[in-house]
């Protein structure tokens, strides 16, 4: 039986790049973000709603970003948007 040792190696260094490539897009995407949705929601309130998300049963982290399971919004951006704009959670738990 021959050693599989080098080729999970592999394996594994390729699945490591791409989530480096995926973490890279990622940020990109959050710098695009917030040029494009420039925030008028306090620096507090956004971190308040950051960690109602991280502790929300429904969330998802794809590329080491969070993400809304019930959505699909990324809670970087979502959570900077004003209500008129959008930024409502789906399970009304951003409400005050």
């Amino acid at each position: 039986m021959a050693c599989n040792c080098k080729k999970a190696s592999r394996k594994n260094q390729k699945h490591r790049k791409q989530r480096q490539k995926l973490r890279k897009v990622a940020e990109g995407t959050s710098g695009l973000i917030r040029s494009a949705f420039p925030s008028r929601v306090s620096r507090e309130e956004i971190n308040r709603r950051k960690e109602i998300c991280e502790g929300c049963d429904k969330k998802k982290i794809v590329a080491g970003c969070l993400k809304c399971g019930e959505c699909g919004c990324l809670i970087m951006a979502k959570s900077r948007l004003t209500k008129e704009k959008g930024g409502t959670c789906p399970l009304n738990k951003w409400e005050v």
